[in-house]
């Protein structure tokens, strides 16, 4: 029992030194590479929680904000707290066995969140007025009135699904070379939403039939979301046809407006058919 206690106070001591370089290394360059640090904060104690267990990581984590209070700046505290968070959720999940889409959606909300809470509230605390930002910009582009307050949803939105994915990759990666139990195959050709899901995101499309402006933004991310789906679908396809060129191809679509409603369509397919596994397992 004495020894296990000694195991744990050393792996913390380790974990936390490992958290206080990512700390002093943000301090000394400024924050200039804060968004690749917020990716790496959360690892630290991913990899404590998923060896001692969610209660003792909570320890660790007061100690982490003690240390970004003491060493870090202001913006180190927020992404210190967020990653603690971050952590907790991700713990959490691979301990209770979710699966890697459910484990995904969860921290995409907590990502979102701690984008949103950045440009607002750290915002509001260095005096940016988002207020007057938004009244210039209408000003210069009336047309786009109705869209400009969707500028800082959207852009968390983006920022948040892309800052998941790689932290989740990131976390399997670590766990698989510490042997740690995560999420397994955590890679976008392998997600694929339940029909429910399927059902609640094809609804959430419809926002954008009406006039309200947090309808909008959740038709958008419904879209966007049965959009990523059939880039998964297609880029599964690619690889099990020997089609490297094809993924590219794509991926570029995504990004294009008009082209990118064929992977929604794709997406509808991929949750509402078998076709996923008769690719997988090569059935006509």
């Amino acid at each position: 029992m004495q020894q296990k206690k000694i195991k744990e106070l050393v792996n913390g001591a380790m974990m936390l030194a490992l958290f206080g370089i990512l700390v002093l290394f943000d301090t000394y360059t400024g924050s200039m590479l804060n968004v690749i640090l917020f990716m790496l904060m959360p690892l630290p104690l991913l990899v404590y929680g998923l060896k001692n267990g969610l209660k003792a990581s909570v320890i660790l984590w007061i100690c982490e904000m003690i240390l970004a209070l003491f060493l870090g700046l202001p913006e180190t505290i927020f992404y210190a707290l967020v990653a603690g968070l971050v952590s907790f959720v991700m713990i959490h999940g691979s301990r209770r066995h979710w699966s890697s889409q459910r484990l995904f959606l969860a921290t995409l909300v907590m990502m979102i969140i701690a984008e949103l809470a950045s440009m607002t509230l750290l915002a509001g605390l260095f005096g940016y007025d988002i207020e007057r930002e938004y009244a210039s910009l209408v000003a210069y582009f009336p047309a786009l009135a109705n869209w400009v307050r969707l500028v800082i949803p959207l852009t968390a939105f983006v920022l948040g699904l892309m800052e998941t994915y790689v932290l989740l990759n990131l976390a399997e990666v670590v766990c698989l070379r510490l042997k740690l139990s995560f999420v397994e195959h955590f890679h976008f050709v392998y997600l694929h939403f339940s029909k429910r899901s399927g059902l609640v995101l094809l609804l959430g499309c419809l926002g954008f039939l009406c006039p309200f402006d947090l309808a909008v933004f959740v038709g958008i991310i419904c879209y966007i979301l049965l959009g990523i789906q059939g880039l998964s679908f297609l880029c599964l396809w690619a690889i099990f046809a020997q089609k490297r060129y094809a993924m590219l191809v794509f991926l570029l679509s995504l990004f294009i407006p008009v082209l990118n409603l064929y992977l929604v369509v794709f997406g509808l397919v991929d949750i509402f058919s078998e076709k996923r596994y008769k690719i997988m397992y090569n059935k006509r």
